[in-house]
């Protein structure tokens, strides 16, 4: 309807994202369609649109989503699940402070990325895509207790102690050869599994039993 539209417009240019540069970020689907999608996919009606700071969680699994820059819209999410969806990066979620839960399994992910204004973000899964390194992805991200990235690509665990707060780690199933002095500075981390790799020395075996 002419309502919904302009209420997408409003919502969208509300947020910065209506117009210009942004327009880069949508292949295949403009914006008003992917914010449909989003919309649709989970019950935000017309007026919903009229206070986008109402929405809080927002959840998708198996939608062929592809764009998360219209989560950029809605700035004070708290839990975030796109499930087994087409993403290929992510982004839209600086815009989201507020945010405490993200889970972005079974995606085409291959960078971690756009991170650091979610501050209070506690729990992350990026389990099943296609992560090489974590580089400098985890940055700001003090308050991080859970993060799962199993079934990805890590040769190295460099940079997992930008999360000091970490208790929880899962990076099974990847490529790692090394630990040793990964866990410097993550003195919290309680729980974590990393079978599935290639660790074997007993150098290794020792660094992660200090963990305990």
């Amino acid at each position: 309807t002419a309502s919904w539209n302009s209420n997408c417009r409003t919502a969208m240019s509300a947020f910065g994202l209506g117009s210009g540069a942004d327009s880069d970020f949508y292949e295949g689907r403009d914006k008003k369609d992917a914010l449909l999608h989003l919309c649709a996919a989970n019950g935000i009606k017309d007026e919903d649109l009229q206070k986008p700071e109402t929405i809080t969680h927002i959840e998708m699994v198996l939608d062929d989503y592809d764009c998360m820059r219209t989560l950029g819209t809605f700035p004070k999410l708290k839990s975030v699940c796109l499930i087994q969806q087409a993403i290929k990066r992510i982004e839209g979620v600086d815009r989201c402070p507020e945010l405490d839960r993200l889970l972005l399994n079974e995606n085409l992910i291959s960078k971690v990325e756009n991170l650091g204004q979610c501050r209070k973000l506690k729990k992350l899964f990026l389990s099943n895509n296609c992560i090489k390194e974590l580089g400098q992805g985890l940055d700001g991200l003090n308050q991080l207790e859970v993060f799962w990235i199993a079934d990805n690509q890590l040769e190295s665990l460099d940079g997992i102690c930008a999360a000091p707060n970490l208790t929880e780690l899962n990076a099974a199933s990847n490529k790692l050869s090394t630990v040793i002095g990964a866990f410097d500075g993550t003195c919290k981390l309680k729980k974590f599994n990393l079978a599935g790799n290639r660790i074997c020395s007993f150098r290794e075996v020792l660094d992660l039993a200090r963990l305990r």
